[in-house]
């Protein structure tokens, strides 16, 4: 029996690789936008709101979405150079780079966690002060 028999090898055509590299990057571009964007409004209203735990999760959840959205930045440049590098031509920045993004991911779903733990505790318990 073949093993390779399960793989189907298709070749793209560089034009239209180029077409869906720059759609993606522009769908990229466009939630880059709106994620610094909400994320920036939202860290300024949950950081002049009264401090609780909640308000300091939100900010925090902001802040680190912020980020996240900021880090795509890269991804976007390597689509719209033709796949050239651009900055992920240099061990350091990718390794940088990769922690940023595993930490960043890691921390807003542990504080969305938090967050909604916090907010089961606050049903169950409606009286129990902040």
């Amino acid at each position: 029996m073949n093993r390779s028999s399960h793989f189907v090898i298709i070749q793209i055509d560089a034009t239209k690789l180029k077409t869906w590299d720059c759609l993606l990057g522009t769908a990229m571009i466009f939630c880059m936008v709106v994620s610094t964007l909400g994320n920036s409004n939202a860290f300024v209203f949950f950081s002049r709101e009264k401090k609780t735990l909640a308000t300091y999760l939100y900010t925090a959840i902001t802040a680190l979405d912020f980020f996240t959205g900021i880090n795509f930045l890269p991804i976007v440049l390597t689509l719209f150079s033709g796949r050239e590098p651009v900055l992920f031509g240099y061990q350091g920045f990718c390794t940088i780079w990769t922690i940023c993004m595993d930490y960043f991911m890691d921390i807003s779903t542990f504080l969305v966690v938090l967050l909604s733990v916090t907010r089961t505790i606050k049903i169950v318990f409606p009286f129990l002060s902040d």
